[in-house]
């Protein structure tokens, strides 16, 4: 089955700066923003999706979820969960990780 990463989330308290940073240092473009703060979300189209957080969090809560574009959303699901992995409730397109790394699944169009 044919998968892709599709964007990796970051969770970020600084928001202004990490967005100046990704736009200026890596050239990265707004695809689409959502929200407004202290819940401010962007979506770069290189694959970097920004949460504006209200405090610092440590490095290990900076990482939010990794996003794949997948050929089969369900199929790849089941198998997730086959491999020991868990149903994020309420997010039907969403699975946990064991270690508790959620994975969000897009259709590939």
């Amino acid at each position: 089955m044919k998968t892709q990463l599709n964007h990796t989330a970051l969770n970020v308290k600084d928001f202004d700066w990490y967005l100046k940073f990704f736009q200026e240092v890596f050239c990265m473009e707004i695809q689409r923003t959502r929200g407004e703060a202290p819940n401010r979300q962007v979506w770069l189209k290189q694959g970097i999706q920004l949460n504006e957080a209200e405090e610092d969090l440590a490095p290990g809560k900076l990482y939010d979820h990794l996003g794949f574009v997948v050929e089969d959303v369900n199929a790849l699901k089941k198998l997730a969960v086959l491999h020991g992995c868990s149903h994020l409730e309420g997010k039907d397109h969403w699975f946990v990780l064991p270690n508790g790394v959620k994975v969000e699944l897009k259709p590939m169009n």
